[in-house]
């Protein structure tokens, strides 16, 4: 289990990257070491393990998520008409939005309620609607980009936002 972050030590380590550092004219060894300290001290503050070989990438992705929010990865441009796999999503997430009223099968329902999207997935009957949703469940499941899964386990490791 991870250890809780100490806040006395984030607000320290936060004052450390903040604070300017004054340098000597053409003391180039002098500014690399200052640099490398700030570098290890922003690891810390995320911590992130100052000697980790991938802890370049792990901070790109902590402080990229937060920069642009809206950032998405798509795996490939739409062209042409859409493929059933792709309908029977678009059918899931329908399904899935869908609350009903009345008494009786959510599927009866969002059939008679949803029949252009049903039509375009190609389900015309009860168990049709049933066996679509499923495989879209087991599809999605398959196919969450690499992207999704690393950024879940990112936030896993306790990548939070420390402030």
């Amino acid at each position: 289990m991870k250890k809780p972050v100490d806040p006395k030590r984030q607000l320290a380590l936060l004052k450390r990257i903040i604070s300017p550092v004054i340098v000597p004219a053409n003391d180039h060894r002098r500014a690399d070491a200052v640099l490398q300290a700030w570098a290890n001290n922003i690891f810390r503050y995320y911590d992130i393990d100052p000697m980790s070989p991938d802890r370049w990438e792990r901070v790109f992705w902590f402080l990229a998520s937060r920069a642009f929010p809206d950032f998405r990865l798509i795996q490939s441009a739409p062209v042409g008409r859409q493929k059933a796999t792709a309908k029977k999503a678009e059918l899931l997430s329908e399904f899935e939005g869908y609350r009903t009223r009345k008494r009786g099968s959510k599927y009866k329902h969002f059939l008679a309620d949803h029949a252009a999207v049903c039509g375009g997935a190609g389900v015309k009957t009860i168990p049709g609607l049933k066996s679509a949703i499923l495989k879209a469940r087991r599809e999605r499941k398959i196919d969450q980009s690499p992207l999704e899964l690393f950024l879940a386990r990112m936030s896993l490791r306790g990548l939070s936002d420390p402030g």
